[in-house]
């Protein structure tokens, strides 16, 4: 009988589970924010440990490990720059809970989640990619995932001189492939087009991630356009990776995945339009299939390394 802890720093709540021999027994969440100083993340994070245990009724010494994703600049499995600086996460961790502990880029837990319980299970060669608030991608070959941010396509360039990045680039994949680039899609084809239904309903400081589609799907001309120049940016990206890794699936998570077939259809055609025949036969493309891929991933990847 072993019991895993998985937390995950991403996003605007820290989230943990606990796992019994590969089952989820306890879930918490607590507040987070990335800004904070590093000793009051690494607090949650332990209180979160510790609760989880607690909840489950396990003592912390009874834990055979944990799996963390953070957001921060991965420098091993064990160092992340976190908080303000180079910090020795998992023995910090250690000091305070007794519990070893592996570090991953949510990114790659996601990656690793889908592909051992999710969409991508049965592939041994996948690329998952995140669409959300920010945008992001990970790699698994053979099975195994390209850790470190570098299976991460964030930063791949898709535009020349494109729109201005924060990582000091211009035209990077995820500033056309995020939650926000759809927004800023949206309002771009809005005030190109007065007569949109978009007008009669929200006004350019009420869009979202899901605007575009919900009135695309009503055949508005100026959200179709929005969701065409998004499949295209998104296409392109992936037909790039595509070309890298060689892929036997491509799985998509994040909040714009949940619009489906919507999204994946034009999307299939797209590349099957640029991909030559042998190269699309093979390719899946499919939606992610778990509510939290990330913890799951965690969790994967410490049972794996710290048994």
């Amino acid at each position: 009988m072993k019991y895993y802890a998985a937390i995950s720093a991403h996003g605007a709540k820290l989230r943990g589970g606990l796992f019994k021999d590969g089952k989820p027994i306890a879930q918490e969440a607590s507040s987070y924010a990335e800004e904070d100083s590093y000793i009051t993340n690494l607090t949650k994070i332990v209180g979160l440990v510790r609760g989880l245990c607690a909840k489950a009724g396990v003592s912390a010494d009874g834990l055979s490990g944990t799996g963390v994703c953070l957001p921060g600049a991965l420098l091993g499995r064990e160092v992340a720059r976190f908080g303000g600086g180079t910090r020795p996460f998992a023995q910090d961790l250690f000091e305070r809970t007794g519990v070893r502990s592996v570090l991953c880029d949510p990114f790659t837990a996601e990656a690793v989640g889908e592909g051992k319980f999710g969409a991508g299970r049965g592939f041994s060669d996948l690329v998952y990619l995140s669409l959300g608030e920010r945008a992001g991608s990970a790699v698994l070959l053979d099975g195994q995932p390209l850790e470190l941010g570098r299976g991460n396509a964030e930063h791949m360039v898709i535009e020349t001189g494109g729109v201005p990045c924060a990582c000091g680039r211009r035209g990077c994949f995820g500033g056309y492939v995020s939650a926000a680039a759809l927004v800023r899609e949206t309002k771009r084809a809005m005030f190109e087009n007065k007569s949109s239904k978009l007008w009669e309903i929200i006004s350019p400081d009420n869009a979202d991630e899901k605007t575009a589609f919900e009135f695309a799907k009503e055949g508005d001309a100026a959200a179709q356009k929005a969701v065409k120049t998004y499949i295209y940016c998104l296409g392109e990206g992936i037909l790039n990776l595509i070309s890298l890794y060689r892929p036997q699936a491509i799985v998509v998570g994040g909040t714009i995945a949940e619009e489906g077939e919507f999204l994946l259809q034009p999307l299939r055609k797209y590349l099957g339009d640029r991909l030559d025949g042998s190269d699309i036969r093979e390719l899946t493309l499919a939606r992610g299939s778990l509510s939290s891929p990330d913890l799951l991933g965690a969790y994967a990847l410490a049972a794996e390394r710290l048994d």
